[in-house]
């Protein structure tokens, strides 16, 4: 049995964690804004870090986290998209913006039907 490199697993909370931070910080936008930009950098991290596992075949999370993962990350992008919405709603809403959102919507059901897919092997 491999003994676990806890300095390389506290590396990658810390640059994940600054990384989520920073982008939060420079996002333009009130504090639930900030917020759901942090989340959704985080859970970017992992949904990238869960098709590396895909990829090459290998477990780096159980299937309960995988399952999590899947269904939590088309919410978040349909709240980060939505949210600015609603919030700005006296503004006009782009069409270029809602094309943009879709199609990254699209893509977080892809990605999630395939994360879902390996939860249940």
């Amino acid at each position: 049995m491999q003994q676990k490199n806890w300095l390389a697993g506290t590396l990658v909370i810390l640059i994940i964690g600054s990384v989520s931070i920073a982008t939060a910080l420079a996002y333009v936008g009130n504090g639930l804004e900030k917020g759901i930009t942090f989340f959704a950098q985080i859970l970017t991290f992992l949904v990238v870090i869960g098709l590396y596992g895909v990829w090459q075949g290998i477990s780096i999370f159980n299937s309960s986290m995988l399952r999590m993962i899947a269904l939590t990350y088309p919410l978040l992008v349909a709240l980060s998209s939505l949210y600015p919405v609603i919030e700005y709603s006296e503004q006009t809403v782009p069409s270029s913006y809602i094309y943009i959102q879709g199609l990254e919507f699209i893509l977080a059901l892809f990605v999630s039907s395939i994360l879902l897919k390996e939860s249940i092997r």
